[in-house]
């Protein structure tokens, strides 16, 4: 950057044709920098997309009740369901504590 800055002091046609090639150059960087903001500031505004299955939430339940795509019935039919599904998950799940061996009693007067 120095010697394109030295070269314009020299005058003559080397130094204006220096100061074009430097003004493409950082008119080009400015570009460039531009699209990867607007690309990055596109990528982060984007919605994150679910990992899991298709399944719904309770907040996806409450959220159509609300906007009227479900009913009452519906509503209450979905959650109960869903309810039910939690439980029985839960209760197949393996007790955390069963494979632990048992504490010992404490000591005698301490």
């Amino acid at each position: 950057m120095l010697t394109a800055l030295a070269q314009l002091d020299q005058g003559g046609a080397t130094g204006v044709a220096g100061a074009i090639f430097w003004s493409v150059i950082i008119i080009a960087l400015c570009v460039g920098a531009f699209f990867v903001y607007t690309q990055l500031k596109r990528w982060m505004k984007e919605p994150d997309e679910p990992s899991g299955g298709g399944g719904f939430t309770f907040s996806d339940l409450r959220r159509l009740h609300r906007e009227g795509k479900l009913t009452d019935q519906e509503f209450e039919t979905a959650r109960a369901k869903m309810s039910a599904a939690a439980k029985k998950m839960t209760e197949d799940l393996p007790d955390p504590l069963a494979g632990r061996p048992p504490t010992p009693p404490a000591p005698p007067g301490g």
